[in-house]
């Protein structure tokens, strides 16, 4: 897993973005309004163990998004894998 800072992004470099919600210092969806600024292509997935913030956030600026984009955690690695195979398409 690569940590990019929203300076160092490349655009038409990832494949998929995995972005917890709860991150420290800045929550998956500032990061992604971000990284939005400066490739609105990107494929993003969003992780959460939060039930309540799932919500919270899906009601507010993105309810646009795809609910399928929401993975909760605890997510075993293959189940993550076959998410991650499927959004990005294999």
């Amino acid at each position: 897993m690569t940590l990019v800072k929203p300076s160092k992004y490349k655009p038409d470099y990832y494949d998929l973005i995995v972005l917890d919600i709860k991150m420290p210092g800045m929550d998956g969806f500032e990061l992604y309004r971000k990284i939005q600024k400066i490739d609105d292509k990107a494929k993003v997935c969003f992780l959460t163990a939060s039930e309540m913030s799932y919500e919270e956030f899906r009601r507010k600026e993105y309810s646009a998004l795809d609910k399928d984009l929401f993975i909760r955690k605890p997510v075993e690695n293959e189940e993550l894998i076959k998410e991650i195979n499927r959004l990005i398409g294999k």
